[in-house]
C-alpha cells in the first residue's frame, strides 16, 4: 500500500513487537508495562490511564520516537499520540508537566516533518501544532519546554520550533508532498498557528501570503469577502491581530490571506 494513503485506523491495527524492543534494550521494562496497559485498549480504558499517569505515557512515546527508527513503529506511535490529542485536545498540556521539564518535547516531531513519509509528516505537523499551541505562559523566566530565558540549554527553543513549522508549512503550500492533503493540512495548522505574533511575522517574512493567493477560487471569493465584512464574532480578534501585521501589504494580498483563513475556520474545519 502507498504509505501516503495510510489511515490512522489501519496503522493502529498493527501489532508492534514491544517485547523485542525491550530485549534489545530499545525500551525499558517500565515502558513495556505501560505499553501493555495502553496498547489496543478502548478509550474508556485509556482515559483513566492518561488521567492517572499521562506524563509517563508522553515520556514513553517520546523515548520511542528518539530510540526507534523503524517506519512502522514511528507511524504507530504518532498515530497513538494523534488519537490521544484528537479525543481530548486538553491532553496537550501533558507535554508540559514538570516531570518532563528536561525532555525535548518538540525535536522528534520537528525532525520527522522533513524526514518521514506523508503519514509521518502530517501527524507530526498536527501534533506539533497542538502541543506548541497549548504551551503555558511565561512564568518567572521559565519557558514552556524547560528552557530558562537566560540559560544555554540544548533543548529546542520555542522560536526554533515555530520557525521550523512555518518553513515546513510554506514548503507544503509551495510544493505539496501529497497532491490532495498537503494544502488542507497546511491551512488547518496555519489557522491555529497564526494566532502567534511570532508566527505571523515569520509567515509574512517568508512571503506566505503569496502562497495563499492562488488558493482563492473565483467561486469562493465573494463568499469569502462576505466573511471578512461580517465575520463571526469569535473570529474578529484573530483577524484584527493578523491584519495589523499585514497592513503594509497590498489590499488584494491582505484580502486573500484573511479570506483563506476565514473560509477554512468557518466552513472546512469547524471547531
Amino acid at each position: 500500500m502507498d504509505r501516503a494513503e495510510l489511515t490512522t485506523e489501519q496503522v493502529l491495527k498493527r501489532d508492534i513487537p514491544w517485547e523485542h524492543y525491550m530485549s534489545t534494550k530499545l525500551i525499558s521494562g517500565t515502558c513495556l508495562q505501560l505499553l501493555r496497559r495502553y496498547d489496543h485498549k478502548p478509550e474508556s480504558q485509556r482515559a483513566p490511564l492518561l488521567e492517572e499517569d499521562g506524563p509517563a505515557y508522553v515520556r514513553v512515546f517520546l523515548n520511542i520516537l528518539w530510540s526507534i527508527s523503524k517506519e512502522e513503529t514511528v507511524e504507530y506511535v504518532l498515530a497513538l499520540i494523534d488519537e490521544m490529542l484528537a479525543t481530548n485536545p486538553k491532553r496537550a498540556a501533558l507535554f508540559y508537566d514538570q516531570s518532563l521539564s528536561g525532555e525535548d518535547i518538540y525535536e522528534p516531531f520537528l525532525r520527522l516533518l522533513w524526514k518521514g513519509n506523508w503519514f509521518v509528516q502530517e501527524k507530526s505537523c498536527k501534533i506539533l501544532t497542538a502541543i506548541i499551541s497549548a504551551r503555558p505562559k511565561l512564568r518567572n523566566g521559565t519557558l514552556p519546554n524547560g528552557d530558562a530565558s537566560n540559560s544555554k540549554s540544548k533543548l529546542t527553543s520555542t522560536h526554533d520550533v515555530l520557525r521550523g513549522l512555518v518553513n515546513w508549512l510554506c514548503s507544503q503550500l509551495r510544493n505539496p508532498t501529497h497532491p490532495s492533503c498537503s494544502i488542507p493540512t497546511s491551512i488547518h495548522c496555519l489557522s491555529t498557528s497564526l494566532r502567534e505574533p511570532y508566527v505571523r511575522t515569520l509567515f509574512v517574512q517568508a512571503d506566505g501570503i503569496k502562497l495563499l493567493i492562488p488558493l482563492i477560487s473565483p467561486a469562493a471569493t465573494q463568499q469569502s469577502i462576505q466573511l471578512i465584512i461580517c465575520p463571526p464574532q469569535e473570529l474578529c480578534q484573530d483577524l484584527l491581530r493578523l491584519s495589523r501585521d499585514l497592513l503594509k501589504r497590498r489590499w488584494s494580498e491582505l484580502l486573500c490571506c484573511l479570506s483563506v483563513i476565514c473560509w477554512q475556520r468557518v466552513h472546512l474545519l469547524p471547531r
